[in-house]
């Protein structure tokens, strides 16, 4: 083959979270020899002995064309090594993968032939479901009646929330069981509020269609009830409200799902999903360690709630799943 030479891009500046495993970034040139392709930066990266990575053409394998990109992504056949390469025109991009060896491997065919499934099943996931939006209406609507109630009646905002159904460690044992239930959707302020729902509303519609209503439903009160009862145990005399011990079991459920069905999801959603989860979990018990007033005995037991009741659920939810692929 006579040498050619492309002008390339190796990096574009975080469009993507590994353009490649080479150390190459920024713009450089492309170079077809006579047995291989050398991909040369304009700078290299002292910081590694190969700076002009290449690979032989018998080698290549796999190798995908994006002519929005435009961009071409060169691929080793045993795919350990792989190259983004963008380009200033689709012409050349489409030249590119012209010149390049189009053998496919038979994992990269399957793989390649899950992606629209996984896709569709995404799509499906962010529909969302009603009991969601439910529980965030009841929310707000008991934070407004929290508001009239203590304007009406012209009193302080924790007297109103204790006699709205707070959770009060001392009535709770006296036989006001049910202030486990209500004082999930009673919030101190319109923070506490807005910063709940906007977690519910992070993971609750992904989870609601994974689950489905109603078992959703069933781990969203199991998990506040969880929540709940730690609380009481851990700060007998104490007050508590909010419902963030039920999201925490939301979180939980969640995340025992991918841990007991991995293959239901692409590894990569899976691993952002969980990671998204696990941080929020930890940055909000750290925040809770740290001042005292946050209740953070319903948080772990929403948390172990949760994940006991997803876990006992995830393989009914995973039929349900493939039940619902691309509807």
């Amino acid at each position: 083959m006579k040498t050619q030479r492309f002008r390339v891009d190796f990096g574009t500046g975080g469009s993507e979270p590994q353009p490649n495993n080479l150390h190459l970034a920024g713009p450089g040139t492309l170079v077809f020899e006579f047995d291989r392709l050398v991909l040369v930066p304009d700078q290299p990266d002292t910081r590694f002995l190969v700076q002009q990575p290449e690979f032989e053409y018998g080698q290549i394998a796999n190798v995908t064309l994006d002519e929005e990109a435009p961009k071409v992504v060169v691929r080793s056949r045993d795919g350990l090594r792989f190259a983004s390469l963008w380009t200033n025109s689709r012409s050349a991009a489409e030249t590119i993968f012209a010149l390049l060896p189009h053998d496919r491997t038979q994992a990269f065919e399957a793989h390649c032939a899950e992606e629209p499934a996984m896709e569709r099943r995404l799509r499906w996931l962010d529909r969302g479901g009603p009991v969601t939006w439910l529980i965030i209406a009841l929310n707000v609507a008991m934070y407004l009646v929290t508001h009239h109630y203590a304007s009406r009646n012209h009193v302080a905002w924790r007297d109103a929330l204790l006699a709205l159904g707070a959770q009060s460690g001392p009535l709770v044992r006296n036989g006001e069981s049910w202030r486990l239930v209500t004082a999930m959707f009673l919030h101190a302020n319109s923070i506490h509020l807005i910063g709940n729902m906007f977690a519910l509303r992070l993971c609750g519609l992904s989870a609601e269609k994974i689950f489905g209503s109603l078992r959703y439903a069933a781990i969203y009160l199991l998990a506040g009830l969880a929540g709940g009862v730690l609380s009481v145990a851990m700060h007998p005399e104490g007050t508590s409200i909010g419902a963030s011990g039920a999201i925490f079991g939301v979180f939980g459920a969640v995340l025992a799902y991918l841990t007991h069905e991995p293959g239901d999801f692409s590894i990569r959603w899976a691993a952002r999903l969980g990671g998204t989860l696990l941080s929020i979990v930890v940055t909000n018990l750290l925040i809770g360690w740290i001042h005292p007033w946050i209740d953070n005995s319903a948080h772990l037991g929403g948390l172990a709630g949760g994940f006991v009741a997803g876990w006992l659920m995830a393989r009914g939810a995973s039929r349900r799943m493939a039940l619902n692929d691309g509807r």
